[in-house]
């Protein structure tokens, strides 16, 4: 699909040095010695030197050879690769690999999809309005996660989409870790309207299983990339974390977007009509990560488990409403 170019308006520069400086104030240090002691480490230099690394080319000779043994330990599926391995240059290319067409399928019926391929740690409606669930036990805010004026977004959003009113509705959320041998494309989950993308530097700490119960709170600590906006039922949130070896994320519908640069602070890009439909590539990690996503819905059921593997295009759960309507309809 073809998406509007983006534009840094006069609201999102307005907003950003306020932001920037609310969201220092909002985001917690870790809380126990060993997540203390892995805060201090250069992360963020020694994954754009990885990043560096990965972008050399790879002699076309050995090339099956290298992404071969990369697949053995990571665990990539060759039977999906689109390319033969000697046409990606680099590890970097190879890390950003699509799929042969027909590898996906699109759940025609589910009111949200998976967004990528991976396990699912967490999901839920939001504790009390605020707390999202990192693992049993540790969780986080909307202001840590979103930035200091979350329930003024959320608001604005929902005003903005279809459904104008919180009547009814509730806001969940879902937690899905990408590991390093998955395919790392990111897709729209919902046919949905972004309006913003807020890009928070943060650090680049692991987001491996251990790292995730280590460190509180993780996910908004880290260097991530949320796209807001709305879709019919209110608020929509997909937030890509990055990780160690994995700062840079890159948008499909906005290349000019960059992460993991030196001395990056918080950025605030406003969009018009960015419209991606179900299945939309929309952004793509750069070695695997983590995906949050955040809505609002009336009455929706999840239909995963924690630990499960998903593919994209699997379903996530439904609308209990709409399968009523739908079953009462299939009945007449």
């Amino acid at each position: 699909m073809q998406f509007p170019e983006a534009e840094v308006t006069q609201f999102g520069v307005a907003k950003t040095s306020r932001e920037k400086q609310a969201a220092q104030k909002h985001i917690k240090p870790p809380s126990n010695f060993l997540a203390s002691m892995l805060s201090r480490l250069p992360t963020r230099a020694l994954s754009r030197a990885w990043g560096y690394m990965t972008a050399l080319e790879v002699p076309n000779m050995i090339r099956p050879v290298v992404y071969g043994l990369y697949g053995a330990v990571f665990g990539v599926n060759f039977s999906e690769v689109e390319l033969p391995l000697s046409d990606y240059a680099s590890l970097s290319t190879f890390f950003r690999r699509h799929l042969k067409p027909g590898s996906r399928h699109i759940h025609p019926t589910a009111d949200l999809v998976s967004p990528v391929d991976g396990r699912v740690l967490t999901f839920g409606e939001v504790f009390e309005g605020k707390y999202i669930e990192q693992v049993k036990g540790c969780r986080f805010t909307l202001e840590e996660f979103l930035g200091s004026d979350a329930a003024e977004l959320i608001k604005r959003q929902r005003e903005e989409s279809p459904a104008h009113n919180s009547a009814g509705k509730k806001l969940f959320y879902c937690v899905i870790y990408l590991a390093p041998g998955d395919y790392h494309g990111v897709h729209s989950p919902v046919e949905w309207t972004i309006k913003e993308a807020r890009h928070f530097p943060g650090d680049l700490f692991s987001v491996s299983p251990l790292a995730v119960q280590l460190i509180e709170p993780l996910f908004a600590l880290n260097e991530r990339l949320a796209l807001n906006g709305h879709w019919q039922h209110g608020f929509f949130s997909l937030t890509s974390v990055g990780a160690f070896n994995v700062g840079s994320i890159n948008v499909e519908f906005d290349p000019s977007l960059q992460t993991n640069l030196e001395g990056q602070t918080y950025t605030e890009v406003a969009y018009e009509e960015v419209q991606p439909k179900r299945g939309d590539c929309i952004a793509f990690f750069n070695f695997g990560s983590t995906v949050v996503l955040l809505f609002e819905a009336p009455d929706f059921s999840f239909h995963i488990s924690k630990k499960e593997r998903v593919k994209m295009g699997q379903s996530l759960g439904e609308i209990q409403s709409n399968r009523a309507n739908a079953s009462s309809r299939g009945r007449q």
